[in-house]
């Protein structure tokens, strides 16, 4: 069994929202992915033990979704990059990292027809994710601190663990 994109997109919404959507209805509406997608999504896992069902919806088991960005999310999407292009804004220009770095350091962003921004193409580790982080500022930065993870150096991957380790700590 192995992990989808859309899995980690569902992972990464249920560690990023106080209130996640409900359901496997709710998160198909939330995210975009198909309702038939989102049941294998969290079939997949819960077999790797990274959510389970809890009393209402599904929950993720916050330190391995932990473990599992820190150390696999890497690996599993290495940064490929393309041309200028406008699109949604990632790393140095989403919180947090917008409070640590200049405003003039270059953009880079994930394609999108939508987007409002300009800058080198990162290519994001789902298709959706450039229209959820339009709509949905929480996971829009715990989208970003994974590209930091994928794609920052040093400096941004020692801050992307701190604000991941800190978010996924709390209760």
């Amino acid at each position: 069994m192995n992990l989808k994109d859309q899995d980690v997109l569902l992972l990464v919404v249920l560690t990023s929202t106080s209130a996640p959507p409900q359901g496997y209805q709710g998160l198909a509406d939330f995210t975009g992915i198909s309702l038939s997608e989102t049941h294998s999504s969290i079939k997949r896992l819960d077999r790797s033990g990274l959510v389970h069902k809890g009393e209402v919806g599904f929950k993720a088991h916050s330190q391995r979704a932990l473990e599992f960005f820190l150390h696999a999310i890497k690996y599993l999407y290495p940064p490929e990059y393309g041309p200028e292009t406008r699109g949604v804004a990632t790393l140095h220009h989403v919180l947090p990292f917008s409070e640590h770095f200049p405003e003039e350091t270059p953009r880079t962003v994930w394609p999108d027809a939508e987007g409002t921004q300009r800058g080198t193409a990162l290519i994001p580790i789902h298709k959706y994710a450039p229209s959820i982080a339009r709509n949905h500022p929480q996971v829009h930065q715990t989208l970003a601190l994974l590209d930091a993870l994928r794609a920052g150096r040093n400096r941004e991957r020692t801050l992307a663990e701190k604000h991941l380790s800190k978010r996924l700590s709390q209760p």
